[in-house]
C-alpha cells in the first residue's frame, strides 16, 4: 500500500515537472518570435493606383505670348482750341504732359486714400480736406459670350486719370489680357466717362480710380 502512494506521488510529481517544463518552453519560443517579428521589416502594400477623371478643355492664350503686360493705346489727350496737333513734336508733347499728369494724379490720389483712413481712424481731418472724384456719366459696354471664345472668363482692371475738368485724360489696361477689339471698345467707352473731379480744401485736383470688369459683363 506504501508502495503505491509512493508511485503516485512520484507519478504527479513528473507530471507537474513535464507541465512546467512544457510552459517554459512555450514561453521561451512565444518570446523569441516576437523578438524576430519586432525587429522584421514591416512590408506595406503600396495603395492602389486610380485614374483621375479626365474633364477636355481649351486652354486660351493671350494672342502674342511674349507680352507680359496689356499693350497701352494711345489715348485721347483733352487739349484747349489753341494747341495744335497731328505733327510728331505735339506727340511727344503729348506723351511727356500724359505721364505728368498721370504722375501727378498717382500722388494725389495716395494722398486722398491717407488722409481718409486717417479720418477714419482718429474723426478729423489731419491737414486738408480731400474728396474723391464722383462718376457722373459713362457706362461700361456690354461684352456678350458670344464675341468671346467658349469658356473664356476674364477680370481686367483699368485705370483711369481723371484731370481737373473731370474728363479722362488716359485710360489703360493695368491687369488682365483680352483681345485687342475688346480692349479697344472698353477703353473707347470708358475715355467718354465723366466726372465731378477730386478736390482739396474745394479746389480740383487729377486723380486716379480703378474699374474692375468683369468679362463677359
Amino acid at each position: 500500500m506504501l508502495l503505491l502512494i509512493r508511485y503516485k506521488r512520484e507519478y504527479v510529481r513528473s507530471l507537474f515537472i513535464s507541465l512546467l517544463a512544457s510552459a517554459s518552453l512555450h514561453i521561451v519560443v512565444l518570446a523569441l518570435i516576437i523578438v524576430v517579428v519586432s525587429r522584421a521589416p514591416v512590408f506595406v502594400p503600396p495603395p492602389k493606383l486610380q485614374t483621375a477623371q479626365r474633364i477636355s478643355a481649351t486652354v486660351y492664350l493671350p494672342v502674342n505670348p511674349r507680352r507680359t503686360r496689356p499693350q497701352v493705346r494711345p489715348v485721347r489727350i483733352h487739349r484747349s482750341p489753341s494747341q495744335t496737333a497731328g505733327n510728331e513734336s505735339g506727340s511727344v508733347r503729348d506723351g511727356v504732359a500724359t505721364q505728368k499728369l498721370r504722375e501727378e494724379a498717382g500722388r494725389a490720389t495716395a494722398e486722398i486714400i491717407t488722409s481718409i483712413r486717417f479720418r477714419q481712424i482718429y474723426g478729423f481731418n489731419r491737414d486738408h480736406e480731400y474728396k474723391l472724384a464722383v462718376q457722373t456719366a459713362g457706362e461700361i459696354p456690354s461684352i456678350s459670350p458670344n464675341q468671346l471664345p467658349p469658356r473664356f472668363e476674364q477680370y481686367v482692371i483699368v485705370e483711369v486719370t481723371i484731370d481737373t475738368e473731370g474728363h479722362v485724360a488716359e485710360a489703360r489696361i493695368v491687369a488682365g489680357v483680352v483681345e485687342p477689339t475688346i480692349e479697344q471698345t472698353l477703353l473707347s467707352a470708358i475715355r467718354e466717362f465723366k466726372y465731378i473731379p477730386a478736390k482739396r480744401d474745394g479746389v480740383s485736383i487729377p486723380s486716379q480710380t480703378d474699374i474692375v470688369i468683369h468679362i463677359p459683363t
